[in-house]
C-alpha cells in the first residue's frame, strides 16, 4: 500500500480540517499580497507616488490578516509537530507551507528591492533639490537691487 492510498483510506486526523482552513485562507491572502506587491513595484518604477501609497494601504490589512493566520498556524502546528515526514496528512500540509513560505520570500525580496529603488530615487530628489537651492542662491546673488554684503573693490590712488 502507498502513502497516497494509505491517506485515502484512512480518515483525516481531527487537525487537518483546520490547518487546511488555515492554509487556504493564508494562501489566498498571500496571493492578493503578492499581486499588491507586483503592483507596488509597477508604481515606484513609474513614480506614482500617490498611487503607490494608496496601494501601501491597501497592503496593510491583508499583511495584519497573514500575521493573523501564521500565528493560528503555529498554534495548530503542535497538533502534527510529532507525526513523522513521512505521513501521508502531514506531508500534505507541509508541502503548502513550504509553497506559502517560498511565497511570502518572494514577496520580502520584491519588497526589499523595492525599499531600495525609493531610497534611490528618494536620494535622486534630495540631490535634485540641493541642486535647486544652489540654483536659486546664485540666482539671488546676481539678481540686480540686491545689495551685495561682501568686499567692494575701490580705487584709492585716484
Amino acid at each position: 500500500m502507498t502513502a497516497g492510498s494509505e491517506k485515502t483510506m484512512r480518515q483525516a486526523p481531527a487537525w487537518h480540517a483546520q490547518a487546511v482552513a488555515l492554509l487556504t485562507r493564508q494562501e489566498e491572502l498571500l496571493q492578493q499580497l503578492d499581486q499588491l506587491s507586483q503592483r507596488q513595484s509597477d508604481l515606484i518604477a513609474a513614480g506614482d507616488t500617490e498611487m503607490l501609497l494608496s496601494v501601501l494601504t491597501d497592503r496593510q490589512p491583508i499583511v495584519e490578516q497573514i500575521a493573523g493566520t501564521t500565528e493560528q498556524l503555529a498554534k495548530a502546528r503542535v497538533a502534527w509537530a510529532d507525526l513523522p515526514d513521512s505521513d501521508p496528512w502531514r506531508a500534505g500540509i507541509s508541502e503548502r507551507m513550504r509553497r506559502s513560505s517560498d511565497l511570502a520570500a518572494a514577496i520580502a525580496m520584491r519588497d526589499r528591492e523595492d525599499e531600495a529603488a525609493m531610497r534611490r530615487a528618494g536620494d535622486a530628489i534630495a540631490a535634485e533639490l540641493g541642486s535647486l537651492g544652489r540654483q536659486r542662491n546664485a540666482a539671488a546673488a546676481y539678481a540686480t537691487g540686491t545689495p551685495s554684503t561682501g568686499a567692494r573693490l575701490q580705487d584709492r590712488e585716484g
